[in-house]
């Protein structure tokens, strides 16, 4: 039985799974960076269009050598543009990426979630649109995931709610206090949507 207030129901989660979506022709490769902090890792994830190719895990705190890791899986992949989480650590390497990055074809930019949506009359924060159009990626069958996992127990924990009629995601303080960790992949895969 799934919870209506479960952001991604686990059935919709399990359909994706390798799902045959092909992307388009314009369809770009986008990475999403999720800074770990306080001993949460960091998550590079890489898509193009619908499919979800790449999820890289770096555990390292420090953030030059951190740097130096996301560069390389930069170079190595070479997404045209890389949102990163730039609240609270992730505004360092926002800073170091686009100081060191030598390549015009790859646009590093900086994300904060915590901003007002674009859509006000639906969502509290940019980050609850964004984890939105997610869940709707999954509704309409229009996202392919690889068999992560850590990413299908995340998407899949995440509870919503509509307190005053708008959505609002719950927070990864909420999630804490219900003994969950951190959701480091799916933010990841929500920058991806920016």
């Amino acid at each position: 039985l799934v919870s209506s207030d479960t952001l991604i129901p686990y059935s919709w989660a399990i359909d994706a799974l390798e799902r045959d979506v092909e992307p388009m022709a314009e369809d770009i490769d986008v990475a999403g960076i999720d800074v770990g902090a306080g001993g949460d890792p960091s998550i590079f994830m890489c898509r193009r269009g619908p499919k979800i190719n790449i999820i890289k895990q770096e555990e390292t705190p420090e953030s030059e050598v951190l740097t130096g890791k996301l560069m390389g899986l930069i170079y190595d992949y070479q997404p045209r543009y890389v949102y990163v989480d730039k609240i609270g650590v992730g505004w360092g390497i926002v800073g170091n990426l686009k100081a060191r990055l030598r390549n015009p074809e790859i646009t590093v930019i900086g994300v904060s979630v915590a901003e007002q949506a674009a859509s006000q009359g639906r969502f509290h924060r940019l980050r609850d649109q964004l984890c939105w159009r997610v869940r709707e990626e999954f509704e309409e069958r229009t996202i392919s995931i690889p068999n992560d996992p850590l990413l299908i127990a995340e998407l899949t924990t995440i509870k919503f709610t509509e307190p005053d009629g708008k959505i609002k995601i719950e927070s990864k303080k909420e999630m804490r206090s219900r003994g969950l960790d951190s959701p480091n992949r799916f933010d990841a895969l929500a920058l991806t949507e920016y």
